[in-house]
């Protein structure tokens, strides 16, 4: 399977070569198989090329670049990865704004339709175009959105742009009744640098919610509000797994700037929650050779719970059932989605997705998964929503639970406790 995945990256890596070389040829026929190619691979850093082609005397070869540079455009810019370059974004924004500027008239009318993964795309790839007065009008209209998902993705992506404009309109999602939502908006204050935010921050620093309290601190925090350590050591002490994770997951986020607190961690070191074994481990790769975590690097180093979890990888199992019903495809794995046995899951939806597109994933028996598993759910769901398709997912365990609020795949997909819960949202009997 790793030989197979690895000629995959080879492969990918040569295509991208022949990409660029082709598009930068001044035959006509290797300029129109370089275009198909970046449209087939979705390669989002051959954009500015083929945007150079659409002036092309030859007709075909120019209505072809056209609609691939704009399809690839549109698509990179609503691509949430981390790992897109300015450079890459840049030249989609140039791309839409030149050859089809009515493109953020087309997404802002989107928002007004009740489809909401094309208003979560929508929102996302607007973040590129608005102003902050258009940014602080959108948000305000989302407010009183009836889907917790649609305001939390709004204040993530659209909040950034309109803090400076419209700091009183963020303050109102901090009253918000979904977790998400405040936490998003905690994180946009921390990004604007206002130290007048403290203030409303504050009262956020003993929330009952694990990502609300740790962004809360972590955004004080950064602001100048140092005296926190007390607060961590509550957490780390709470009886809460997700909880104690979370202050885990904040010391890790702090990094470098908190060293002096590391030595809290002592307080979890021996904790049996798998959950917490995972992201102590995180906090080692992140503080690096730290001397203040030396004891933490002793004890994970004979920690059984590693071993164990080992185990569990080195199984490189999953095994997939799919079972239809009236109104979707349910999806049931066991085991682990890695790096390791994605190709399973992959042929099997690939084959699947060419006729349907509804499905629930029950996670009972995940026992984990890596960021290759989490890569191929966000893509599968990119694929459905402009099927009018849904990925569903349900029964997460807690380490798994706790991966997606870190990762914030939990505010791209529906994610629910049961089944039951499931067809509630379904309406279905």
């Amino acid at each position: 399977m790793e030989k197979l995945l690895q000629a995959d990256t080879a492969k990918k890596e040569k295509i991208a070569k022949a990409i660029k070389l082709f598009l930068g040829s001044p035959e006509i026929d290797k300029q129109i198989q370089g275009i198909k190619l970046a449209g087939k691979y979705t390669d989002y850093n051959s954009i500015s090329l083929i945007s150079n082609i659409i002036s092309s005397p030859d007709q075909t070869t120019s209505t072809l670049a056209k609609s691939t540079a704009l399809a690839l455009a549109k698509k990179c810019l609503k691509d949430e990865s981390d790992t897109l370059s300015q450079f890459v974004v840049s030249a989609a924004v140039q791309c839409i704004n030149k050859f089809e500027p009515s493109y953020p008239e087309k997404l802002q009318a989107t928002l007004g339709t009740n489809d909401v993964g094309n208003i979560i795309n929508a929102i996302t790839s607007l973040r590129h175009f608005l102003s902050e007065e258009q940014a602080a009008k959108v948000l305000n209209n989302i407010l009183g959105h009836a889907n917790n998902k649609i305001r939390a993705s709004a204040v993530l992506h659209l909040g950034p742009l309109a803090s400076k404009a419209k700091a009183d309109l963020l303050s109102k999602f901090l009253d918000d009744s979904d977790n998400r939502v405040k936490a998003n908006t905690i994180e946009v204050l921390e990004q604007s640098n206002n130290f007048a935010f403290i203030k409303i921050i504050e009262k956020f620093r003993k929330d009952e919610n694990n990502r609300v309290r740790a962004n809360a601190l972590k955004a004080l925090f950064n602001l100048g509000e140092k005296n926190i350590q007390k607060d961590v050591q509550s957490m780390l002490h709470d009886a809460n797994p997700l909880i104690r994770s979370s202050a885990i997951w904040l010391l890790g986020e702090l990094g470098r700037s908190a060293y002096f607190m590391l030595r809290l961690l002592e307080i979890v070191q021996h904790d049996e929650e798998d959950i917490i074994r995972q992201n102590l481990m995180l906090v080692l790769k992140k503080v690096g050779t730290a001397p203040q975590v030396d004891f933490l690097r002793v004890a994970l180093k004979e920690d059984k719970r590693k071993e164990f979890t080992r185990n569990i990888i080195n199984k490189k199992d999953l095994h997939i059932t799919l079972t239809h019903t009236p109104h979707y495809i349910e999806i049931k794995t066991t085991g682990i989605l890695t790096a390791q046995t994605i190709l399973a899951l992959k042929l099997k939806l690939d084959e699947i997705i060419k006729t349907e597109s509804k499905f629930v994933m029950d996670f009972k028996e995940m026992e984990y998964i890596d960021s290759s598993g989490i890569g191929l759910l966000i893509n599968l769901q990119k694929l459905l929503s402009p099927k009018k398709g849904f990925l569903y997912i349900y029964n997460c365990k807690y380490n798994i639970m706790e991966l997606f609020q870190i990762s914030k795949i939990d505010s791209f997909l529906q994610i629910f406790h049961n089944l039951k819960e499931v067809h509630h949202f379904l309406k279905i009997e």
